[in-house]
Parts: structure tokens; C-alpha cells; sequence
């Protein structure tokens, strides 16, 4: 009679003490989802915070000191969004050389040279405006039914004033036009069309 001989398969030992744990191997594309998904709900979440916070007080309304706390980081509010399209914009004007006058704007902030808006310095002509202008009463201002151009080259200036930005970008005669966007429905007339403006003259010293 035949004896088997075969040797039994060995036990696998257990895991020495101090040994890591075998983890699951999760997908990444799931992971990925799953915190795009945290971070739309929390996005969605503050922004209906910060909508209720415009509304009118009510039952429902969040505590004032919560409030005061969310315009610490917001103080803008949901008023940045809702700013009306028909209103004047500011905008300064300096002499051209061969005569008449022209936009003196720091440009737009998505541009490449800008870094598509991380470099600020654009951004700062508007505090510098408002810094030329805060002595500025509103009888100050000529109503101007032409183009902006023409109007500054008929008024004379309002007086001198120091620019006091770090940076400055308006300096000597400065022209400022306060003008209303020309209107979605007057778009195919843009050629042709302008809106009514009033505009001021300032010597800057820089």
C-alpha cells in the first residue's frame, strides 16, 4: 500500500507587529470626483449665504454676528454681481501729440503681459482716479452732447492737484469722462452714436 508523502501547504504566518496594514486601491477618477463634488457644494453653499445676506431681514435670515463675520472676507457682497450695465463709466484722457485728445486707460486685465490679470496695476488706475478726483463736486462736471475730445478741448481746466499713487500713471493735463455704455439695441449704430457725457480737466502733478 502506497503512503502519500506530500507535505501539507504551509500556513502563511501572520504579519509581524509594526507591519502596515494592506490598504485597498481605490480608483482615481473616483477620488477626484468625489472632491469636486466637496468642493461645488461648498462653494454653492456660501454663495447662498452670501445671497440670503442681501435679502430683505426675515425668519430665516443668519445672525448678525455671522453676517459681520462673512463681510469681513466678502465686503463686497452679492452687490459685486449685481452692479447695472447702464452705468457711467469713468475714464481719463491725456493731449495727443498731434492734437486733440486721447484714452489714457491703463488697458484691460486679461491680457497676457498681465499674467491675464495677477499683475494688479491696471487694476490700481481706478483708485487712482478716484484719489484725483475726491475733491471734485458734482456742478464741477461740463455736460457734453459731442465727443468727449471735443468737449475737453473747449473747457478749461479745474484746477491742480498732487498724485499721491505709488505708481502713477496720470500725470500733466488729464482729462475725465464720465459716459454711459452706448445700449445693447444701439449696438449697429456704435459708429454713429454717442452717448451723452460730462467731462472735467485737471493739471496733475506727479
Amino acid at each position: 500500500m502506497a503512503v502519500d508523502t506530500a507535505r501539507p501547504a504551509p500556513v502563511p504566518a501572520p504579519p509581524e507587529r509594526g507591519t502596515a496594514p494592506i490598504r485597498s486601491i481605490r480608483d482615481p477618477a473616483q477620488t477626484v470626483v468625489r472632491r469636486l463634488v466637496l468642493i461645488a457644494a461648498v462653494a454653492a453653499c456660501a454663495a447662498m449665504y452670501v445671497l440670503h445676506m442681501s435679502l430683505p431681514p426675515n425668519p430665516l435670515s443668519p445672525p448678525q454676528q455671522d453676517q459681520q463675520k462673512v463681510r469681513l472676507f466678502i465686503p463686497q457682497g452679492w452687490g459685486f454681481f449685481t452692479i447695472s450695465p447702464r452705468r457711467a463709466q469713468l475714464s481719463p484722457m491725456r493731449p495727443a501729440s498731434g492734437g486733440g485728445w486721447t484714452d489714457a486707460g491703463a488697458g484691460h486685465l486679461a491680457v497676457p503681459a498681465d499674467g491675464f490679470g495677477v499683475n494688479r496695476i491696471r487694476r490700481a488706475q481706478g483708485t487712482e482716479m478716484a484719489l484725483l478726483l475726491r475733491g471734485v463736486r458734482a456742478g464741477d462736471w461740463t455736460p457734453c452732447s459731442e465727443q468727449p475730445g471735443q468737449c475737453l478741448a473747449a473747457v478749461r481746466p479745474l484746477g491742480r492737484v498732487h498724485n499721491l499713487a505709488a505708481r502713477p500713471t496720470l500725470c500733466g493735463p488729464v482729462g475725465f469722462v464720465r459716459q454711459e455704455p452706448l445700449p445693447w439695441a444701439w449696438r449697429a449704430s456704435a459708429g454713429r452714436t454717442v452717448m451723452p457725457s460730462s467731462v472735467l480737466r485737471l493739471e496733475v502733478a506727479c
